[in-house]
């Protein structure tokens, strides 16, 4: 679904709306068996490849992150698992006050085994985890893989830090990304185009 709207807060309703996103939550945590209140969503932004504050264009905007945590969190699903990330998040404007939290899947980083050419490696226990996984992307364009949208957005949840040595230069970016959604696959993608790089 895409929506153009002067207001994006009504453009992310109506996206929410129109593609079914509630729909597509309900069915997952009723498949889970787990109460609201144990069932984790995951919403993994855009942000660490920014380049200046002011240059909106290249990271998710955390107010239509904010806004769509505030919509799920109306609904009784209220356990959310969300350089250096948290410093990085809080200088574009994302808070430790709110009723979500960042986390920097290297920070928690323990050893998987993906099989295949991944093998032996690591993953963050927020991402492994989670309940319902959200790729919540921004619309840009990228110096290694052209663009970058909801699946390459997921290459951010590889958890070692060093991405550039590690996955571009060690083992190139795009399979270890599609051997992490294998494992672990989205639930649910949102592009933030209002702004677009």
């Amino acid at each position: 679904v895409a929506v153009k709207d002067d207001d994006k807060f009504k453009a992310l309703d109506r996206v929410v709306e129109e593609a079914g996103f509630f729909e597509a939550l309900e069915r997952r945590w009723k498949a889970t068996g787990k109460t609201k209140e144990a069932f984790s969503v995951v919403i993994k932004p855009n942000f660490m490849y920014m380049h200046a504050k002011k240059d909106i264009s290249t990271y998710t905007d955390p107010s239509l992150v904010e806004a769509l945590i505030d919509k799920i969190a109306a609904r009784g699903f209220k356990n959310y698992e969300n350089r250096e990330v948290v410093k990085v998040a809080e200088y574009i404007g994302y808070s430790t006050k709110k009723n979500y939290r960042i986390v920097d899947l290297t920070e928690e980083m323990v050893p998987y085994d993906y099989g295949g050419r991944l093998g032996k490696h690591v993953v963050g226990p927020t991402w492994r985890d989670a309940d319902f996984r959200v790729s919540f992307a921004k619309n840009k364009t990228h110096v290694f893989c052209n663009y970058t949208l909801t699946l390459k957005n997921i290459y951010g949840t590889l958890p070692m830090q060093n991405k550039l040595k590690e996955y571009h230069t060690k083992r190139e970016y795009d399979w270890p990304t599609i051997e992490t959604l294998k494992h672990f696959p989205v639930h649910f993608g949102l592009i933030d185009g209002y702004y677009s790089a």
